[in-house]
């Protein structure tokens, strides 16, 4: 009987297709990199490969039969994300499309997706195929050479201005330089050539004086700026009132406010803000404010400096009716070289760099500064907070005055110092240098013989070495501050030391020292500092 060549044929069909999709799936299974799956048209997973679960965190067992809407963020599910897939891909073919999708740890990657539709001989809908790459880490990739890219953009547009902002300071400093320069070459021409009265003379005279202030000014501007900017400004700290320090700047100020036609007005809130820090540099803060107030108020005008305790801080405020600064301009106001008008025509000249030393300054105090205004012709307020110490008074130790301007020379006539340094070279020049300004100076080689020569005859002036063999200079001034006030327990005194770093300053003004004066020390500084204590002990 001869055999069915029908049935064989198909039956060889019905094998080839089964070692086809054995295949197929073996090769599925292989593939590692992409997530394959199948899904009816119900939107349930029905197959889930090897890739898919390495991907995707679920195993066979719990995928098969799971909605696929599982694997989508809640965002996406709620705005019907997985339902407008099926339905794109129903209706063309194919749905493309990218996407973040949840593990079954929970954790989101990020997808790049291809689902398309099967379907039978009769068109009809068997279900879907899907396939899904991992991009996470080729998105990250291209985020961080985006972030890249704006960071090199942003370093090369602030590299240029920074280039602008240095040709335009360059220009400024130039034409800064270049006026009172010609003002002090023309007069002194002038006046050698002789062919001058005596009203002349005057006049060229203060005019070159005055110009020559105003270069000193400049690079003192400079020099400040680049101390601060390369962390070699010292500050002489000490324990200081502030009123005594807005005192001295307001005087300075206001021959210039007056000749400018301005009202000068002052309101000290309370009594004893006492503050750490640098009495010079305190006052040079409320003298460039000041002189900023000055300059950008017109004739007629109103100048307000006022200071006030608020909880544990200090604030100093100096306010005008001047001309205001412009919205877009205040977030620049403290930066160096920075001017509101930086054109040729401008009224105002200066190197814009007396606000960016204010808050170097004030940083270094410890406190903040900040500006406000309402806008152009509205006036300005500057507001600085400073952090406040113990009162002095409270201590019951005398007050210092401000420092004497630096350039105003101090004589110790009659004044009593007593110096203490177990340093034999450093008690010789130490004391000619106090006795040539005046001082009579009586030297102890030891803390012991300091507080016995301090007991017989109290000084006006203490100075005394910090580090000292078997009593150093804190138990000294401990030993001091101890006796009666008639005995010399209030004397003011200044630790005298190479032990210069701001826990030092801090640990020796806590001791009971009133000045701590960092060796080496140049003699006017040290002649200025024992005059400054010498005044207190005046005053108290």
């Amino acid at each position: 009987m001869e055999a069915d060549p029908a049935g064989r044929g198909r039956s060889n069909d019905e094998h080839v297709l089964h070692e086809r999709t054995a295949t197929l799936q073996a090769l599925l299974q292989g593939v590692r990199d992409y997530a394959i799956y199948t899904i009816n048209p119900e939107g349930r997973i029905n197959s889930w490969h090897r890739g898919a679960e390495l991907m995707k965190g679920y195993s066979a067992e719990e995928a098969v039969g799971m909605p696929f809407s599982t694997i989508f963020t809640p965002e996406d599910r709620e705005r019907g994300q997985p339902e407008h897939e099926l339905r794109v891909a129903a209706e063309t073919g194919e749905y493309k499309g990218e996407g973040k999708r949840v593990r079954k740890d929970g954790n989101l990657i990020e997808v790049a997706v291809v689902l398309t539709a099967l379907r039978g001989p009769g068109g009809e809908l068997l279900g879907f195929l899907k396939l899904t790459q991992d991009i996470t880490a080729r998105r990250a990739e291209e985020r961080a050479r985006e972030e890249a890219l704006r960071a090199s953009q942003i370093a090369r547009a602030e590299a240029e201005r920074a280039s602008h902002s240095k040709g335009e300071f360059l220009a400024t400093l130039s034409h800064e330089l270049r006026t009172p320069l010609s003002a002090i070459l023309g007069w002194a021409q002038v006046l050698e050539r002789g062919l001058f009265d005596a009203d002349t003379l005057k006049h060229g005279l203060e005019a070159i004086s005055r110009n020559a202030k105003m270069q000193v000014r400049l690079i003192e501007d400079l020099l400040d700026m680049t101390r601060i900017e390369s962390g070699q400004l010292r500050l002489d700290l000490q324990r200081i009132e502030l009123d005594s320090v807005l005192a001295a700047a307001i005087d300075s100020a206001l021959p210039a406010a007056t000749a400018q036609g301005l009202t000068l007005r002052t309101a000290f809130g309370t009594d004893g803000c006492w503050v750490m820090g640098d009495p010079a540099r305190l006052q040079q803060i409320v003298a460039n404010l000041l002189n900023n107030a000055i300059k950008f108020t017109p004739r007629g005008g109103r100048i307000d400096v006022t200071l006030d305790r608020i909880g544990r801080e200090h604030v100093i405020t100096v306010s005008d009716t001047g001309q205001g600064i412009a919205p877009d301009f205040l977030p620049k106001l403290f930066d160096r070289f920075q001017q509101q008008d930086a054109t040729t025509t401008r009224r105002h000249g200066g190197l814009g760099i007396g606000l960016a030393i204010v808050r170097q300054l004030v940083s270094l105090h410890g406190g903040a500064v900040q500006a406000h205004s309402e806008g152009l012709g509205r006036g300005a307020t500057f507001t600085v907070r400073l952090p406040g110490v113990a009162d002095m008074g409270a201590l019951g130790l005398p007050s210092l005055p401000a420092a004497p301007p630096p350039d105003v020379a101090s004589r110790l006539d009659g004044v009593n110092v007593l110096l203490v340094d177990d340093e034999a070279d450093v008690r010789a020049i130490t004391a000619r240098v106090l006795q040539s300004a005046g001082a009579r100076v009586t030297t102890a080689s030891t803390a012991a013989e300091g507080l016995r020569l301090l007991r017989q005859a109290p000084p006006a002036v203490l100075l005394s070495d910090i580090g000292m063999p078997v009593q150093d200079g804190y138990d000294l001034i401990r030993q001091v501050r101890a006796l009666p006030a008639d005995a010399g327990g209030r004397v003011p005194a200044a630790a005298f030391t190479a032990f210069a770093g701001r826990d030092d300053t801090e640990r020796a003004l806590n001791a009971g020292y009133q000045l701590h004066l960092a060796k080496p020390v140049t003699p006017d500084a040290l002649v200025a500092a024992v005059a400054q204590l010498a005044a207190a002990e005046r005053v108290n």
